[in-house]
């Protein structure tokens, strides 16, 4: 049965996130780092509807507390699956712009591309994210500082701005893709002998967390040699329950329950693993330096190096900011790398495609950051597995500060406002045969498909969110991504066990993730 706390977790655990640096397909925008947020945004109230006129579910579903439960009830029938199923069925029935009670109060659902644009364009100077509860309540409890995921105005942006000067450069993740490379064909060399991946997922998160951690603490880990520092059971702890704390009675909040135990015990274990790391890179840059701290910085890429030479950030940030790209980039990238490996599987068309594009861009002295811009066919299929599988589980939550004007309706102030992207990224108005898997639709000057299968509403595909509160490591994360994908199909044709469904069942937790161990079959390409 449904639980009415699934929609509240969505609100605390939605992701708003990519900066106006996106690399959305058909759209240009700027690659340079933000810069100071802008004023407040206002408007003219006149002559529109009050909020009472918003369309939505009417008479004992708007009741407080009750009417949440009456939603799930109605909903409970075997025929609706989850949150984004919900919502579907309440933008069918109250069109694209609806509100909706939530335990006491009430949000604003917007399931339309032109209704997002409308939404994320209103500016403010510090965009608020829905707190995590449960995490919060760690901070305090255990006397950490608060990460960018729940620190709001102006402390965040001043975590924000100097993380995201050495983070979201797209010099700075270039630099990084021999090292990505590296880990990539070393995993493809230990494949070798293997003609099945048995748990797709398992062996992607080794993978990730080697390659976080030439990010993060600049050095090779032995993920691959099965010596990962940290336990994959940890990280599912630690998403899984954070998605779970958003329910009407938190008794965690006023003792440690065993539920939060076991959350705080695994949080405070990957804190120790990165202080650790973190200790460690350090002695290391010490007992190195022999040079200057310019050159050795431009000889090697060094995030922590930067970011402590930077002079903006404390030992304690600095430690914050690389556990939280740690942990969350090993769990957002491999299982986003699992969706799109299996609808590679499942298309062999479009593998066969991937393949020659790499064939005819990609040579055996590694990879260069020219060959890997050439590889468009490759990028439009992780954009169009992140169509179908949305990273994360319903889309972005904006509050404002003050009242706004949605589409004629005056929407007050603390309101907020959710945009349903996961429903609109697989809404058949804005793309044709969403159930597909049509990478063509993410290809730039490409007459193949007619507007409306292919994508052409920038608002429409929003997998990071928009704005200033983006995900810090896309850039790295998608370079990730394809780099290991390259070096996976170079090496071997992959398929799936004869039975598989066309479509990958997924669950959402913090991150979307598969529903079901994905299992692969590799059959090695010949030699050159």
């Amino acid at each position: 049965m449904l639980k009415t706390r699934t929609l509240l977790t969505a609100l605390r655990s939605s992701t708003p996130s990519l900066r106006n640096s996106s690399t959305i397909e058909g759209v240009k925008f700027n690659d340079k780092p933000l810069e100071e947020p802008p004023d407040v945004w206002s408007f003219d109230s006149s002559g529109i509807q009050s909020f009472d006129s918003v369309p939505g579910p009417k008479g004992i579903y708007a009741l407080p507390f009750i009417g949440p439960l009456v939603h799930v009830k109605k909903f409970s029938n075997g025929k609706i699956g989850g949150l984004n199923d919900i919502l579907r069925a309440y933008r069918q029935a109250h069109g694209d712009l609806f509100r909706l009670r939530i335990a006491s109060r009430w949000i604003v659902v917007v399931s339309n591309p032109d209704l997002a644009k409308e939404v994320l364009s209103i500016r403010v100077k510090y965009p608020f994210r829905p707190e995590v509860e449960i995490v919060k309540i760690f901070g305090i409890r255990n006397n950490k500082e608060e990460g960018l995921g729940t620190l709001q105005g102006e402390a965040w942006w001043n975590l924000r701005k100097p993380a995201q000067d050495h983070i979201m450069k797209p010099s700075a993740v270039r630099s990084y893709i021999p090292l990505i490379d590296e880990v990539a064909g070393d995993f493809v060399a230990s494949l070798k002998d293997t003609r099945t991946i048995d748990d797709c997922l398992q062996l992607l998160n080794a993978v990730a967390t080697e390659c976080m951690g030439m990010l993060c603490f600049n050095r090779r880990l032995g993920c691959l040699q099965g010596q990962s520092p940290i336990s994959m059971e940890d990280l599912n702890t630690i998403f899984t329950s954070t998605a779970e704390a958003g329910k009407f009675f938190k008794p965690y909040k006023y003792f440690r329950t065993p539920f939060y135990r076991r959350f705080e015990k695994a949080v405070l274990k990957l804190h120790c693993i990165t202080d650790n790391e973190i200790e460690c890179a350090v002695q290391r840059l010490k007992s190195t330096a022999e040079e200057s701290t310019e050159n050795a910085h431009a000889s090697c890429p060094n995030l922590l190096l930067s970011m402590m030479t930077d002079g903006r950030l404390t030992k304690d940030r600095i430690n914050l900011l690389i556990t939280n790209l740690f942990g969350g980039g090993i769990d957002s990238t491999s299982n986003t790398m699992t969706f799109l490996w299996y609808e590679l599987a499942a298309n062999e068309e479009a593998q066969k495609k991937v393949y020659d594009e790499i064939s005819d861009h990609s040579s055996n002295h590694g990879l260069d950051t020219t060959a890997l811009s050439k590889m468009t066919f490759l990028k439009a299929c992780l954009r169009e597995s992140m169509r179908k599988n949305f990273p994360t589980n319903v889309g972005s939550v904006r509050i404002f500060d003050t009242d706004c004007n949605i589409s004629g309706y005056k929407i007050p102030k603390k309101t907020p406002i959710l945009i349903a992207s996961n429903n609109i990224s697989k809404d058949s108005r804005f793309y044709k045969y969403p159930d597909q898997f049509i990478p063509e639709r993410f290809l730039r000057g490409s007459d193949a498909l007619d507007n409306k299968t292919r994508h052409s509403h920038p608002f429409a595909f929003l997998p990071f969110g928009f704005g200033p509160r983006s995900c810090i490591g896309q850039r790295f994360a998608e370079t990730e991504i394809l780099v290991v994908t390259l070096n996976l199909i170079k090496n071997f044709r992959i398929s799936l066990p004869s039975g598989s469904p066309k479509n990958l069942e997924s669950v959402t937790r913090t991150f979307t993730a598969p529903a079901k161990k994905v299992t692969l079959h590799l059959t090695p390409r010949p030699g050159p």
